[in-house]
Protein backbone atom coordinates (compact mmCIF):
# COMPACT_ATOMS: atom_id res chain seq x y z
CA UNK A 1 0.00 0.00 0.00
CA UNK A 2 1.24 3.53 -0.48
CA UNK A 3 2.26 5.15 2.77
CA UNK A 4 0.72 8.93 1.60
CA UNK A 5 -2.93 7.46 1.59
CA UNK A 6 -2.37 7.64 5.43
CA UNK A 7 -1.87 11.03 5.54
CA UNK A 8 -5.28 12.44 5.15
CA UNK A 9 -7.15 10.19 7.63
CA UNK A 10 -3.72 10.73 10.23
CA UNK A 11 -4.24 14.08 10.20
CA UNK A 12 -8.01 13.87 10.69
CA UNK A 13 -7.25 11.97 13.60
CA UNK A 14 -4.64 14.45 14.97
CA UNK A 15 -7.56 17.19 14.47
CA UNK A 16 -9.61 15.60 16.16
CA UNK A 17 -7.64 14.88 19.32
CA UNK A 18 -7.04 18.23 19.25
CA UNK A 19 -10.56 19.43 19.19
CA UNK A 20 -11.48 17.86 22.54
CA UNK A 21 -8.55 19.58 24.29
CA UNK A 22 -9.40 22.88 22.69
CA UNK A 23 -6.47 23.46 20.97
CA UNK A 24 -3.85 24.66 24.02
CA UNK A 25 -1.88 21.70 23.65
CA UNK A 26 1.10 21.39 21.21
CA UNK A 27 2.41 18.51 20.54
CA UNK A 28 5.99 17.60 21.10
CA UNK A 29 8.08 17.74 18.26
CA UNK A 30 10.33 15.45 16.86
CA UNK A 31 14.23 15.34 17.76
CA UNK A 32 16.41 13.31 15.59
CA UNK A 33 19.16 10.67 17.30
CA UNK A 34 22.82 12.99 16.57
CA UNK A 35 25.49 10.45 17.76
CA UNK A 36 24.19 7.55 16.27
CA UNK A 37 24.46 7.66 11.82
CA UNK A 38 21.69 6.84 9.82
CA UNK A 39 23.97 5.45 7.21
CA UNK A 40 24.80 2.91 9.58
CA UNK A 41 21.21 1.29 9.71
CA UNK A 42 21.97 -1.34 11.69
CA UNK A 43 23.65 0.36 14.56
CA UNK A 44 20.58 2.70 14.20
CA UNK A 45 18.14 0.04 14.54
CA UNK A 46 20.33 -1.79 17.36
CA UNK A 47 20.18 1.52 19.46
CA UNK A 48 16.10 1.94 19.37
CA UNK A 49 16.21 -1.70 19.95
CA UNK A 50 17.76 -1.52 23.19
CA UNK A 51 16.01 1.64 24.32
CA UNK A 52 12.75 0.15 23.38
CA UNK A 53 13.15 -2.69 25.79
CA UNK A 54 14.85 -0.82 28.88
CA UNK A 55 12.03 1.77 28.68
CA UNK A 56 9.04 -0.64 27.96
CA UNK A 57 9.78 -3.78 31.12
CA UNK A 58 6.84 -4.56 33.10
CA UNK A 59 4.86 -2.39 30.53
CA UNK A 60 2.81 -5.93 28.81
CA UNK A 61 4.38 -4.35 25.17
CA UNK A 62 6.61 -7.47 23.62
CA UNK A 63 9.53 -6.20 21.54
CA UNK A 64 10.60 -8.32 18.60
CA UNK A 65 13.49 -7.74 16.45
CA UNK A 66 13.59 -8.93 12.78
CA UNK A 67 15.82 -8.34 10.27
CA UNK A 68 13.73 -6.35 8.23
CA UNK A 69 12.00 -4.46 11.64
CA UNK A 70 11.07 -4.14 14.97
CA UNK A 71 7.89 -5.30 16.46
CA UNK A 72 5.96 -3.68 19.38
CA UNK A 73 3.30 -5.90 20.08
CA UNK A 74 0.39 -4.67 22.36
CA UNK A 75 -2.20 -7.56 23.24
CA UNK A 76 -5.70 -5.84 23.23
CA UNK A 77 -6.14 -7.36 26.73
CA UNK A 78 -4.18 -4.23 28.08
CA UNK A 79 -4.85 -1.67 25.14
CA UNK A 80 -8.66 -2.01 24.67
CA UNK A 81 -11.89 -3.19 26.49
CA UNK A 82 -13.40 -5.79 24.68
CA UNK A 83 -15.11 -5.34 21.11
CA UNK A 84 -14.08 -1.48 21.84
CA UNK A 85 -11.65 0.51 20.07
CA UNK A 86 -10.89 3.56 22.42
CA UNK A 87 -7.22 2.55 24.08
CA UNK A 88 -8.01 2.03 27.91
CA UNK A 89 -6.23 5.11 30.20
CA UNK A 90 -3.83 2.45 32.24
CA UNK A 91 -1.80 2.04 28.67
CA UNK A 92 -1.39 5.65 28.50
CA UNK A 93 2.05 5.78 29.89
CA UNK A 94 3.07 2.99 27.62
CA UNK A 95 2.23 5.38 24.24
CA UNK A 96 4.37 8.23 26.07
CA UNK A 97 7.01 5.95 25.84
CA UNK A 98 6.22 5.07 23.00
CA UNK A 99 5.73 8.05 21.28
CA UNK A 100 9.19 10.04 22.82
CA UNK A 101 11.17 7.20 21.88
CA UNK A 102 9.59 7.40 17.77
CA UNK A 103 10.25 10.95 17.84
CA UNK A 104 13.93 10.53 18.74
CA UNK A 105 14.56 7.30 16.30
CA UNK A 106 12.39 9.63 13.28
CA UNK A 107 14.33 7.81 10.36
CA UNK A 108 11.98 5.35 10.33
CA UNK A 109 8.39 4.57 9.23
CA UNK A 110 5.90 2.99 11.30
CA UNK A 111 3.10 0.40 10.25
CA UNK A 112 0.43 0.13 12.38
CA UNK A 113 -1.22 -3.40 11.93
CA UNK A 114 -4.48 -4.18 14.03
CA UNK A 115 -5.35 -8.16 14.34
CA UNK A 116 -8.43 -9.82 15.84
CA UNK A 117 -9.07 -13.44 16.58
CA UNK A 118 -11.35 -15.64 14.27
CA UNK A 119 -14.68 -14.95 15.89
CA UNK A 120 -17.15 -12.96 14.36
CA UNK A 121 -17.82 -12.04 10.95
CA UNK A 122 -14.80 -10.93 8.33
CA UNK A 123 -16.23 -7.67 8.23
CA UNK A 124 -16.49 -7.35 11.64
CA UNK A 125 -12.90 -8.24 12.42
CA UNK A 126 -11.54 -6.02 9.51
CA UNK A 127 -13.91 -3.06 10.68
CA UNK A 128 -12.50 -3.65 14.25
CA UNK A 129 -9.24 -3.88 13.63
CA UNK A 130 -9.01 -1.23 11.63
CA UNK A 131 -10.43 1.51 14.31
CA UNK A 132 -8.07 -0.22 16.71
CA UNK A 133 -5.03 0.32 14.25
CA UNK A 134 -6.18 3.74 13.66
CA UNK A 135 -6.60 4.51 17.99
CA UNK A 136 -3.39 4.02 18.15
CA UNK A 137 -1.67 5.40 15.13
CA UNK A 138 -3.96 8.80 16.15
CA UNK A 139 -2.91 8.36 19.62
CA UNK A 140 1.19 8.50 18.84
CA UNK A 141 0.38 11.25 15.99
CA UNK A 142 -1.22 13.10 19.20
CA UNK A 143 2.50 12.88 20.90
CA UNK A 144 4.10 14.53 18.20
CA UNK A 145 4.97 11.01 16.13
CA UNK A 146 5.04 12.42 12.20
CA UNK A 147 1.44 11.71 10.27
CA UNK A 148 3.93 11.08 7.37
CA UNK A 149 6.03 8.06 8.85
CA UNK A 150 3.09 5.89 9.74
CA UNK A 151 0.45 3.77 7.79
CA UNK A 152 -2.39 1.87 9.77
CA UNK A 153 -4.00 -0.73 8.28
CA UNK A 154 -6.48 -3.50 9.89
CA UNK A 155 -5.55 -7.21 8.60
CA UNK A 156 -8.75 -8.20 10.68
CA UNK A 157 -8.15 -12.16 11.47
CA UNK A 158 -5.48 -12.37 9.23
CA UNK A 159 -1.31 -13.38 10.29
CA UNK A 160 -2.39 -15.36 13.54
CA UNK A 161 0.16 -15.94 16.12
CA UNK A 162 -1.36 -18.47 17.53
CA UNK A 163 -4.48 -20.80 17.37
CA UNK A 164 -7.57 -19.42 17.35
CA UNK A 165 -9.08 -22.86 18.65
CA UNK A 166 -7.89 -21.79 22.53
CA UNK A 167 -9.08 -18.70 24.40
CA UNK A 168 -5.26 -18.14 25.07
CA UNK A 169 -4.22 -18.58 21.57
CA UNK A 170 -7.50 -15.73 20.78
CA UNK A 171 -6.08 -13.68 22.91
CA UNK A 172 -2.86 -13.61 21.65
CA UNK A 173 -4.15 -12.96 17.86
CA UNK A 174 -6.17 -9.90 19.39
CA UNK A 175 -3.39 -7.34 19.39
CA UNK A 176 -2.17 -4.20 17.65
CA UNK A 177 1.56 -4.19 16.29
CA UNK A 178 3.67 -1.04 15.70
CA UNK A 179 6.07 -2.06 13.40
CA UNK A 180 9.24 -0.07 12.75
CA UNK A 181 11.48 -0.19 9.85
CA UNK A 182 14.59 2.15 7.78
CA UNK A 183 12.57 3.84 4.80
CA UNK A 184 13.85 1.92 2.64
CA UNK A 185 12.98 -1.74 4.16
CA UNK A 186 9.30 -0.22 5.16
CA UNK A 187 7.75 -1.41 2.15
CA UNK A 188 8.91 -4.77 2.45
CA UNK A 189 8.00 -5.01 6.11
CA UNK A 190 4.42 -7.05 5.70
CA UNK A 191 5.56 -10.18 6.46
CA UNK A 192 3.51 -11.95 9.52
CA UNK A 193 5.58 -11.96 12.85
CA UNK A 194 5.69 -15.31 13.53
CA UNK A 195 5.40 -17.18 16.97
CA UNK A 196 5.25 -13.65 18.69
CA UNK A 197 5.54 -14.65 23.16
CA UNK A 198 3.30 -12.42 25.13
CA UNK A 199 4.52 -10.86 27.77
CA UNK A 200 3.38 -11.80 31.10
Amino acid sequence: MIRTIAIALSGLLLLAGCSSTGGEDVAPQEVSVTNISVSDPGAYMDSQEQAFRDQLKDTGVTIIRTPKYIALVFPSSITFETDKYDIVPEFTPALDTIAALLRKYSATDIDVNGYTDSTGSDAYNLKLSQQRANAVAGAIIQRGVSPQRILPVGYGKADPVASNDTADGRAQNRRVEIRIAPPAAAATAAAPVTAAPMAN
